[in-house]
Order: C-alpha cells, then sequence, then structure tokens
C-alpha cells in the first residue's frame, strides 16, 4: 500500500524541491505535484489558449508562469474551472497516476491547496518559509493557508535544500530507504 505524503506551502518554500529531491536519494518513493496534474491538461489546450506560444513541456510551463504572474492565474483559473465540473478531479488525476505506478510506496505529492487535496493525504506537511506568502488572491492561495493551518507536521524553511530534507527525515525516518 502507498503512504501518500502531501506537501502545502506558498509558491517558492520548497515543495517541490523537497519531493524532487526525496523521489532521487530514495527508491520507493515518488514525487507527484498536483499542479503537473493541471499543466498536463493545460498543454492539451495551450494552441486555443496560447497561440504561438512554442510550449511543450510542463517545465517550460512552470518557468513561463513564473515570469508572467497573468499566464499563473490563467492557468488557476483553468484549474478551477474544472473543479466547478468535479472538485475531485485534480485528486482523482493524481491518485491515477499514483495507483498506476505499482513501484511507489511513498508518494510525496507537492501542492497541496485545498480540502480534498489534503483529505487524499495519509500525512500533510506544511513548509513555510520566510518571505513567502500568497502570490495573489486566488482561491487556490486561501486553500493553501487553511491547509497550512491544519498540518500535521509544520517545516520552517530557513536553510538549504538538504537542511529541509534532513528536518523532513527526522519527521519520516522510514521514507529514507
Amino acid at each position: 500500500m502507498t503512504t501518500i505524503i502531501g506537501l502545502t506551502g506558498y509558491t517558492g518554500c520548497g515543495k517541490s524541491a523537497l519531493g524532487d529531491l526525496l523521489e532521487r536519494k530514495n527508491r520507493g518513493v515518488k514525487h507527484y505535484g498536483m499542479s503537473e496534474a493541471l499543466l498536463r491538461r493545460f498543454l492539451l489546450a495551450r494552441p486555443s489558449i496560447l497561440p504561438g506560444f512554442p510550449i511543450t513541456s510542463v517545465d517550460e510551463l512552470h518557468e513561463l508562469k513564473r515570469k508572467h504572474p497573468a499566464l499563473r492565474e490563467a492557468i488557476q483559473d483553468f484549474g478551477m474551472a474544472f473543479r466547478q465540473i468535479d472538485t475531485d478531479i485534480w485528486v482523482k488525476a493524481v491518485l491515477f497516476d499514483i495507483y498506476n505506478d505499482k513501484r511507489t510506496d511513498y508518494a510525496i505529492v507537492s501542492g497541496i491547496r485545498f480540502e480534498n487535496e489534503r483529505e487524499m493525504c495519509d500525512h500533510v506537511v506544511g513548509i513555510c518559509r520566510p518571505g513567502y506568502g500568497p502570490v495573489n488572491g486566488h482561491a487556490s492561495e486561501t486553500g493553501t493557508a487553511a491547509c497550512l493551518e491544519a498540518a500535521d507536521i509544520t517545516i520552517n524553511n530557513t536553510g538549504t535544500l538538504q537542511e529541509l530534507y534532513e528536518t523532513f527525515e527526522t519527521h519520516f525516518p522510514g521514507v529514507s530507504v
């Protein structure tokens, strides 16, 4: 059975970097991102949404949305539009990926922003970093605040990525194999 550990926090606090590092360093650990499920679907619609932008990967889209706040908001709105149809659509998309990967003992899911996303997790870790807060007033940013308050554990990321990793390991020693 796969143990799902969610990471919540604001943009830039270290969630994805920690998830990537946990996957690189540990067998049986796979990093999934709530935003990756959304961005893969956004890329499918990209020709009509972003004509003239030669974006071909989720990584390129991540980089572009960091540089262009309006694009970030458009992607957030795209995700919320699908949530109006089915509030669990992104939860279902991530769970589909997790349970189709039979080699995963621990699924690290970054970008937990809503209560239903938090509820799919066995544990939720809040990551706070001084100087990082809501990027805009979008509903997903408000949801992040609630998830941080409800997190099982909160880690203050005030050092290096390695220090963040080591602090995480003190709470979840079984993840490091």
